[in-house]
């Protein structure tokens, strides 16, 4: 009988033949198939870290660190910092920029709310970090702070390309004066008159751009006049009210207290007798409120005495 073939001409089974010995061989069929890629990152990671506000020589610095964590290069960058005040003294330009790397854009908002543009051209490469730092200036003046506290708020980073990047905040604490009272004496000045003489002394960190004090004596006699026979230059009289028992006499500087610096008031109260030769007769005290400020400050008054003439 005769093997029958297929319509190949070849048999199901092929056949091999090794020396002596004959062996039928299923053929093997292998597929093959791509190995999964690895998934990677093509967007640069800016985390935003860091951030404060802090006084340093009686201004507002302003500093935050930018780290690139993801795997590719952020080839520019921009950052934008809104600040609040809640004075509303935060001015249109900075200074401070420390790294030149960094452009300012300009700034937007209002005096409360402000919001600086930063732009850095050269990007930031893998795993490179970068400080922001610096100094807004102030719709007080030059060389004056902001006053009052407020909010830093950082946008996430923009970035080219785009990334998943993430911003931050802080806080700051006001920026105000602090006008301390002493040295509160009377005296009577060659035998004629009574003087009344106070310290102030700004020990805050900015300046006090005008400075109100309001002084009341008391005098056992009821001999005080509404009037004041003198008083320290620099210092405007702005009246007394009460009584010849009770006066307050009220006086404003209107160049105010820089940070740091102290003045001294010294005025001399008449007497309801009419002579500018005799003193308010008896003794009595003096109480000194807490001067008021512009900006308001956390500031004291402070007490003292005079004896009768």
């Amino acid at each position: 009988m005769v093997a029958r073939k297929n319509s190949t001409g070849i048999s199901r089974r092929t056949l091999v033949r090794t020396g002596a010995h004959a062996a039928w061989v299923v053929p093997a069929i292998t597929l093959a198939t791509a190995a999964p890629a690895l998934a990677v990152s093509t967007n640069p990671k800016v985390v935003t870290s860091d951030v404060s506000g802090t006084i340093d020589l009686k201004k507002l610095k302003i500093k935050a660190t930018f780290t690139n964590t993801g795997s590719v290069k952020a080839t520019s960058m921009t950052v934008m910092v809104t600040v609040t005040n809640a004075d509303g003294t935060l001015g249109t330009t900075i200074t401070g920029l420390k790294d030149g790397a960094w452009a300012f854009a300009g700034a937007g908002g209002t005096a409360f709310e402000r919001t600086y543009t930063f732009v850095r051209a050269d990007g930031l490469d893998v795993g490179q970090h970068k400080d922001l730092e610096f100094i807004p200036d102030s719709t007080l003046g030059a060389d004056k702070a902001p006053t009052g506290g407020g909010v830093i708020t950082i946008a996430a980073p923009i970035t080219t390309p785009a990334g998943t990047n993430s911003g931050g905040a802080a806080t700051y604490d006001a920026l105000q004066p602090v006008v301390v009272t002493s040295e509160i004496t009377a005296k009577i000045k060659d035998g004629e008159t009574l003087q009344v003489s106070a310290k102030f002394t700004n020990n805050g960190l900015v300046d006090a751009t005008s400075l109100s004090v309001s002084v009341t004596l008391t005098n056992a006699n009821g001999t005080l006049a509404n009037t004041v026979n003198d008083f320290s230059g620099g210092w405007t009289f702005n009246g007394a009210t009460g009584t010849r028992f009770a006066r307050t006499y009220s006086f404003t500087r209107s160049a105010g207290l820089d940070a740091g610096s102290n003045k001294t008031l010294k005025f001399e109260p008449e007497s309801t007798g009419g002579d500018d030769d005799e003193p308010p007769s008896g003794g009595g005290t003096i109480a000194i409120a807490p001067p008021t400020t512009t900006p308001a400050g956390s500031n004291s008054g402070g007490t003292g005495s005079y004896p009768a003439s």
